[in-house]
Order: C-alpha cells, then sequence, then structure tokens
C-alpha cells in the first residue's frame, strides 16, 4: 500500500464525518433563523445553551473517534471491536483480510501504514470539522449569553426593549 491509497482512505473515512457535520451546520443555521424570525428573545437565548450542549456531545465523539483509531494503531486487539461502514469496508479488510484477525497488524509495516492513515485521518478531520465546531461552539456561546439582545436589535426593536 502506498502513500496514494492512504491518502484515499482518510478520504473515504473522513466523508461520513465531513458530510453530517455539514448537515448539523445547515440545521444549526436553519434552527437559528426560524428562532430568530418566529420565537422570543428568550427562547433564542436557550437555544444557544441547547447548542453549546449538542456541540460539546458531537465534540466529545469526534475526538473519541480519533482516540480510538489511535488506540488501534497502537494495540491490535481493538481492531475486532471497531467496525466500519461502506467505504471503510476497505480499510477493515486490508487490515483484517479473512476472519477479522488481528496479526496483521504485528507487523511494522502495517502498524506504520495504519499510523499515517490515523495521522492522515486526524489532519482532515481536524481542518474541515473540528475548526468548525469551535466556531460554531463560540457562536452558541455568545447565543446562550447575548442571544436576548441579538433577538431584539435584529428585530428592529434596539437595544433598550430587552
Amino acid at each position: 500500500m502506498d502513500d496514494h491509497e492512504i491518502t484515499e482512505l482518510a478520504e473515504a473515512a473522513a466523508k461520513p464525518v465531513v458530510r453530517v457535520f455539514f448537515v448539523f451546520c445547515l440545521l444549526f443555521g436553519v434552527v437559528n433563523w426560524a428562532a430568530m424570525t418566529w420565537g422570543s428573545p428568550e427562547a433564542f437565548q436557550r437555544l444557544g445553551a441547547l447548542w453549546v450542549a449538542i456541540l460539546i456531545l458531537i465534540f466529545g465523539y469526534s475526538k473519541i473517534l480519533i482516540f480510538g483509531l489511535k488506540s488501534i494503531s497502537k494495540d491490535s486487539s481493538e481492531l475486532s471491536t471497531f467496525t466500519f461502514a461502506n467505504q471503510k469496508n476497505r480499510l477493515l479488510n486490508i487490515f483484517a483480510p479473512s476472519d477479522s484477525s488481528v496479526s496483521v497488524l504485528k507487523d511494522p509495516e502495517q502498524r506504520r501504514l495504519m499510523n499515517l492513515l490515523v495521522y492522515r485521518l486526524e489532519n482532515r478531520l481536524a481542518v474541515r470539522v473540528f475548526s468548525g465546531e469551535i466556531i460554531l461552539l463560540v457562536m452558541s456561546t455568545l447565543q446562550w449569553g447575548y442571544g436576548d439582545l441579538l433577538h431584539c436589535w435584529a428585530g428592529g426593536r434596539g437595544w433598550k426593549v430587552c
């Protein structure tokens, strides 16, 4: 397996996470727009608290995914419990080709390739997902703290009304 195949595997593994995060960003925008349009200032502010909680869970899940992949590359016994879907089945088949045995990862070259794969996957997710999660978390925190004022200002009623 060469570097090009490792890059393809990292892209295939990162695509579902990036797609789900993109859908979440759209949902974030639509729900905030609806709350700004039809909701009260207090409801908009409370929605910020809900977003913070959801984003902390998502951020934790994405970090657990990366830590799980790192632990697989260090301790091959974890590979049998890690499952892949759709395109990621290729990865499982490469490192456990027969009966999901993990003896292939005992080879130093295979372990190096797995480490390289995890490194590239983490870099792709860091650029596309982790930075976006931080931006949304900051926006949600500001919405939680100042959402009522922002709602009044955006609604044309001014700061003094709230």
